[in-house]
């Protein structure tokens, strides 16, 4: 299949909508992140009135912050091992070849959890590393290592392996699948900004904004599976491409 721009953006969001599975997978991670922020700013609001109140003890204060990073990073770690569930059942029930029900992609993003907690951490420390170095280099590197969670969970390969393997499939095609991701990206964005004007409606409204904003936001992933599929001549494990041996 060629990498065209285009479909492969516009079909990001048709797989998204029409793909039932997917769309239970993202309902439940949006539900999730919603429900769990929720929770974290019903905890914290009491505690920033109180120290923002200047009228605690020295040590108080200290306590009260401790509090806050104590249930600041509980929700961030619960909601990171969530999202990564989440994507990797987006994943298998958003490649092709699959087919996979609710069921069978939850089974296989379990499989494959841990690969892909260790994927994600050397992503993010390449790309990082990427952008102190300035931002276009780090842009560079997420290009060609966007296929890394495709290549882990379609492909079940290891962290090191998924990421070599996405530097091979993304040589030639960066320009395009730069493109692929910016339109993504820029779709997502003006839709974000459509929903937190539902902000000004009332509470159930922004909810809702909130919602609609997270939902959309699984399209980059969906997008990376998209490409994955129509490089995935290339990914191929190189045992598969052996040459035949020379006839003497």
């Amino acid at each position: 299949m060629e990498l065209d721009i285009g479909r492969v953006s516009t079909d990001s969001f048709g797989t998204l909508i029409n793909n039932r599975t997917v769309a239970i997978f993202v309902i439940i991670g949006v539900a999730f992140a919603t429900a769990l922020s929720a929770v974290l700013a019903t905890e914290l609001q009491p505690l920033l009135i109180e120290i923002s109140s200047g009228t605690l003890p020295s040590l108080t204060v200290l306590e009260s912050f401790a509090s806050l990073l104590e249930i600041g990073l509980t929700v961030i770690i619960i909601s990171y091992l969530f999202g990564i569930f989440i994507a990797g059942g987006v994943i298998s029930s958003a490649d092709a070849g699959s087919k996979a029900d609710f069921v069978s992609a939850a089974k296989n993003s379990l499989e494959r959890f841990f690969y892909l907690i260790a994927t994600s951490i050397l992503f993010s420390i390449i790309f990082l590393i990427g952008l102190v170095c300035l931002i276009i280099p780090g842009l560079y590197l997420y290009v060609r290592l966007c296929l890394a969670y495709p290549e882990t969970v379609i492909n079940k390969k290891g962290p090191i392996e998924a990421l070599k393997s996405s530097w091979a499939a993304t040589k030639g095609n960066e320009l395009q699948i730069f493109a692929i991701l910016a339109i993504v990206e820029i779709i997502v964005f003006v839709i974000g900004l459509m929903a937190g004007a539902l902000a000004y409606a009332g509470a159930a409204a922004q909810i809702v904004g909130i919602f609609i904003s997270g939902f959309f936001g699984y399209a980059l992933i969906i997008s990376e599976v998209l490409i994955y599929e129509a490089l995935k001549p290339v990914s191929m494990p190189a045992e598969s491409k052996a040459k035949p041996k020379a006839k003497k």
